[in-house]
């Protein structure tokens, strides 16, 4: 009897009135308990993704696969980085895939200016630097495209964004670079050839960032009477080691790393890159102490270190012997002759070259600004002044035309 009491005052009222919190608890209980889960299997995945991903070297099948599905799970929860969203940037915007020399797909993009009242001339081919997609380059191809009225065309190297690795390593050479670009600037001009209002026969205009110098360069060397204007910025077409440590030591290590061999190389730079694109927060601090970096994590870093994840080891191994080992320095010292509008943009803090290197390039360029405080990120930390600066390159050189 003394229970039942107890019961009785410890639940007065109704059933009715005590039943529905308790329904009410347990759904609440069971739909936390459903998220918890949910957020401990992702959690998992992702640390069990990041150990395999970080600790296989070599391209086991198993590995790629489960980092496949966990990428694809990941797509599922998280936004795609900005620079791989190529839809909706322009109202005519004409995506497409080429194959190159060794059959690998590039991944390019044709950008046509809205309401042209006039028959657009040329085209505008924006080459990436090395490392990275073509997220850098993307105001100043809006810009000329929107406010240019130029046809723009943008892409990604092989074993870079959207781009497939190459088929053949032996062939990762600037030049074999070049022929890419110009395989994908011939791709858009059967793209537009039925168009009436955009006259893609004519001639091209080459702004090129970092890496795509040298890209730009051999370009040019392949066709030189096809290009009338050629934009570098923060790009060095000497030899690419040169400016981040003395030309003795860049030697040593490209000796060094020939000597260990083109797998063990890979195995480094692709630790390297892994570790880098994992904890990119450290990886921006010790940039910015260096002086490497400028900008802000949010400006550069989050997007560069997320297109990491996709870079290939070998093919960034195999241009930088390239580009160390060879340069373009006589094609530069020959444009300004040859009646190409020729535009440099670098900066003092950049490690693309010496500073008494680039200083030498004023002679042979129509347009050179050296911007101060400006280092390899300059698209980003002074993307005003660049994108100023490229629109009276551009415009200087329509008005030679």
């Amino acid at each position: 009897m003394r229970a039942r009491g107890r019961r009785a005052r410890a639940n007065p009222g109704s059933k009715t009135r005590n039943r529905a919190p308790k329904k009410t608890f347990c759904i609440q209980s069971e739909t936390n308990h459903r998220e918890t889960t949910q957020r401990r299997e992702y959690s998992t995945m992702k640390s069990v993704y990041y150990f395999i991903y970080f600790c296989s070297f070599s391209r086991v099948r198993g590995f790629e696969r489960v980092c496949c599905n966990f990428k694809r799970f990941q797509a599922k929860k998280c936004k795609a980085p900005p620079h791989l969203d190529a839809t909706g940037r322009m109202r005519d915007e004409h995506p497409g895939r080429v194959r190159a020399d060794d059959g690998a797909l590039l991944s390019y993009n044709v950008r046509v200016p809205p309401d042209t009242t006039t028959r657009v001339r040329g085209v505008c081919l924006f080459v990436n630097g090395l490392s990275n997609a073509c997220f850098q380059l993307e105001p100043l191809a809006d810009d000329a495209c929107a406010r240019g009225g130029r046809v723009v065309v943008t892409y990604d190297m092989r074993g870079h964004g959207m781009s497939e690795d190459p088929n053949d390593y032996d062939d990762v050479t600037a030049e074999s670079f070049a022929r890419d670009a110009w395989t994908v600037v011939d791709a858009a001009r059967r793209a537009l050839s039925a168009s009436a209002d955009v006259d893609a026969d004519a001639d091209v205009t080459v702004v090129t960032y970092s890496f795509g110098t040298r890209v730009g360069l051999e370009m040019i060397r392949q066709r030189p009477d096809a290009v009338t204007c050629f934009v570098s910025i923060l790009g060095s077409p000497n030899r690419i080691l040169s400016g981040l440590m003395p030309h003795a030591a860049a030697r040593c290590v490209v000796w060094a790393s020939r000597r260990l061999g083109v797998r063990a190389s890979t195995a480094v730079v692709g630790a390297s890159l892994r570790c880098a694109s994992t904890f990119p927060y450290l990886s921006h601090v010790i940039g910015r102490a260096t002086g490497y970096l400028k900008s802000t994590y949010g400006d550069f870093a989050r997007p560069f270190f997320k297109s990491l994840n996709r870079l290939d080891a070998e093919t960034w191994v195999r241009c930088v012997w390239d580009g160390h080992e060879t340069g373009a320095l006589d094609v530069l010292r020959t444009l300004k002759s040859r009646g190409v509008y020729v535009g440099i943009i670098a900066g003092d803090k950049d490690f693309a070259a010496p500073l008494r290197d680039m200083r030498e390039w004023a002679t042979w360029a129509n347009y050179y600004v050296m911007l101060p405080n400006c280092a390899h990120d300059g698209l980003r930390s002074h993307t005003s002044e660049i994108l100023s600066l490229a629109r009276e390159i551009l415009a200087g050189a329509e008005k030679r035309k």
